[in-house]
Parts: C-alpha cells; structure tokens; sequence
C-alpha cells in the first residue's frame, strides 16, 4: 500500500467507546482494589498493559499494511 501512513488521530475513539473503555477500567480498577492491590500498582500494570496491548496493535498494522517494494533495491 503505497503512501499509507499511520495517523494517530485515526486512533482517537468515539466518546461512547471511550465512555464504555473508561467504566470497565474504573470496575476493574474497583474490583482490584477490594482484592487488596494498590492504587500505584494496578496505575502501573494498567499502563504497561495499555502499552504493550497498542505496541501489539501498531505491529500487526504494520505488518498488514507493509510494502514490500520499500525494501528492494
């Protein structure tokens, strides 16, 4: 796909998806808490899990959106 480019503002989610994405992460982040976790703990697991889960997004776009002919000579 020649000239496609990866545009973070194509990532911004509708507002009801990014409600919806934010009430499961407070549930979550409630249920942990009474299960005895940190706030600083679940912050930082949050976090590392949002990044790999995006990094894990960004390769398979990138490797179903690649153009072989970039690499030949």
């Amino acid at each position: 796909m020649a000239g496609t480019t990866f545009n973070l503002e194509d990532l911004d989610p509708p507002t009801e998806s990014r409600f919806k994405v934010e009430a499961g992460m407070l549930d979550l982040i409630e249920r942990l808490q009474s299960e005895g976790l940190s706030q600083t703990d679940i912050a930082v697991a949050l976090a590392d899990a949002a990044e790999e889960y995006v990094i894990r997004l960004a390769t398979t776009f990138e490797l179903d959106h690649k153009d072989t002919r970039q690499y030949r000579n």
